[in-house]
C-alpha cells in the first residue's frame, strides 16, 4: 500500500504524526485503518494533516491545471527550444507535480501535438470564413490570416 508514518515534533500539542501516502487513488480511511496502533488523538491529528494537504493539492480545476502546464511548456519551448526543455522544467514553471503533467500529456511531444492541433483549428476557422462568391478576395484574405497566425506563433 505504500504508507509511511513518521513522528514530527514541534507541534504545540506535542507529537504529531505525518503520514505520506504513495498511491494515486488516495483513500485516507485506509490510512487510519493501517495505523490502528496509534491512539485516537494521534489519528485525529493525522486526519487534520491529511485533509489540509489534500485540499491544497487539489484546489485547482483540471482545466486550469492543463492550461498552466500547456502555457508553461510553450513558453519554455520558445525560450529554450523543445530539445533543451525537460518535463521537470515544465512542471516547475507550471507549479504542478510531475505526475500531474502525465495525467494530461503522455509525453512532452504531446504538448506540441496539442499546440499544432490548436493552430489547425484556427486555420480551419479561417478557411470556413472564405466567401465562395468572391474566390480571389477570399483566398487573399485567407492567406493573410494564415500568415498572421504563423507569424504570431513564430
Amino acid at each position: 500500500m505504500g504508507i509511511a508514518a513518521s513522528p514530527w515534533s514541534g507541534h504545540s500539542q506535542g507529537r504529531q504524526w505525518v503520514v505520506s501516502c504513495h498511491f494515486r487513488s488516495t483513500c485516507f480511511r485506509n490510512v487510519a485503518q493501517a495505523c490502528s496502533k496509534v491512539d485516537s488523538a494521534t489519528k485525529a491529528n493525522m486526519t487534520v494533516v491529511m485533509t489540509t494537504v489534500t485540499k491544497t493539492n487539489r484546489g485547482r480545476p483540471r482545466t486550469e491545471l492543463r492550461d498552466a502546464i500547456y502555457q508553461a511548456a510553450l513558453t519554455l519551448f520558445r525560450e529554450r527550444g523543445f530539445a533543451r526543455t525537460s518535463v521537470d522544467d515544465v512542471v516547475a514553471a507550471a507549479g504542478v507535480a510531475k505526475g500531474t503533467f502525465f495525467n494530461f500529456f503522455p509525453s512532452k511531444l504531446d504538448v506540441m501535438k496539442a499546440y499544432y492541433a490548436a493552430i489547425d483549428v484556427e486555420v480551419a476557422d479561417c478557411r470556413e470564413r472564405m466567401d465562395p462568391a468572391a474566390p480571389l478576395a477570399a483566398l487573399r484574405a485567407y492567406a493573410a490570416e494564415v500568415e498572421a497566425i504563423l507569424l504570431r506563433e513564430g
